[in-house]
């Protein structure tokens, strides 16, 4: 989850340098082929907040995400 220009995986905040990594532990402790990341983010979040996790993401080897948009209130 993007929140603010923070990042959650599993509700616990990650710090942006961190990202990769745990994305990459994640992935090896999966028993599923094709792992993917599901990205919630609202309406308002900048495009500059979506570009790290994307790298973070490639880098960590997976290779699917899809992207769920949260309305603003």
């Amino acid at each position: 989850r993007i929140e603010k220009g923070s990042y959650y995986i599993n509700n616990v905040k990650v710090a942006n340098a961190n990202l990769a990594q745990k994305l990459y532990v994640l992935k090896k402790q999966s028993t599923k082929d094709g792992v993917e990341i599901l990205i919630h983010a609202d309406t308002a979040m900048n495009y500059s907040d979506l570009d790290p996790l994307l790298r973070a993401g490639s880098q960590a080897g997976i290779q699917k995400f899809k992207f769920a948009v949260i309305p603003t209130k």
